[in-house]
């Protein structure tokens, strides 16, 4: 559900004043809704950071491999001009403190986790983000590196969702998606729902939908976001 700035403002303000200046780690869901963990800005070094905009915020830096030779992907958001609201998300891919690649993502989204995961041809990142004032709405963005090209290989909009990534040769995911509809009755946002877990495998260098089913409990889903994402890792041979 998408809301209005002013709204979002007046959201933000009672959380303030529900949560008090306690850090958090993950989500936490309150009467107004979710909001995601504290913004933790983190350094990158003076050179990078010239490259970015005035109002950038680094939140998450990782020396990966999605190519051969390897780079740093580091996400950042970019604040409104009273610091409180990121009116848009961006990757960028650096080597030797050089922005070689810059993929906008997310705008208007809060970041939420984020985390990598290793198959035959490399890595892959996984990013997960609340693009709602409420924050019902979970995005997933998987970013990778086709032929040498880093781009993003998936993006699924989720309702209170979860990503589950199995490592492997050819890596397995399982998105989660809450299913309002199916409730039966009244039902509010954030009351429990059954959830729909959509499969999907790494084949011909991108993510194929290979199956979906329908949880027969309905799930708490305050308790679902608490552990947004998550890396199984290949088992050992």
């Amino acid at each position: 559900m998408k809301l209005s700035r002013p709204l979002q403002v007046a959201i933000a303000l009672s959380f303030c004043l529900h949560l008090g200046a306690q850090t958090r780690r993950t989500p936490q869901v309150g009467p107004f809704g979710a909001i995601p963990p504290t913004r933790t800005a983190v350094k990158i070094s003076s050179e990078l950071q010239k490259q970015l905009p005035a109002r950038a915020v680094p939140l998450v830096v990782r020396q990966t491999h999605l190519t051969r030779e390897g780079e740093t992907f580091i996400f950042y958001e970019v604040l409104d001009n009273r610091g409180l609201f990121p009116e848009a998300g961006t990757v960028v891919f650096a080597r030797e403190d050089k922005v070689i690649r810059k993929l906008e993502i997310g705008e208007g989204c809060n970041y939420i986790d984020d985390a990598s995961f290793a198959f035959s041809r490399g890595q892959g990142v996984a990013l997960a983000l609340m693009c709602s004032g409420d924050g019902s709405s979970i995005d997933f963005f998987l970013l990778g590196a086709v032929q040498d090209s880093y781009q993003v290989t998936l993006h699924k909009e989720t309702d209170e969702g979860r990503m589950r990534i199995r490592e492997g040769s050819a890596p397995e995911l399982e998105i989660w998606s809450a299913r309002e509809d199916l409730d039966g009755r009244e039902s509010c946002t954030w009351c429990p729902h059954r959830y729909q877990l959509d499969r999907y495998v790494w084949r011909d260098s991108k993510f194929v939908k290979v199956g979906s089913s329908v949880t027969k409990e309905s799930l708490n889903p305050a308790s679902v976001i608490q552990e947004v994402l998550k890396v199984f890792a290949a088992p050992k041979s």
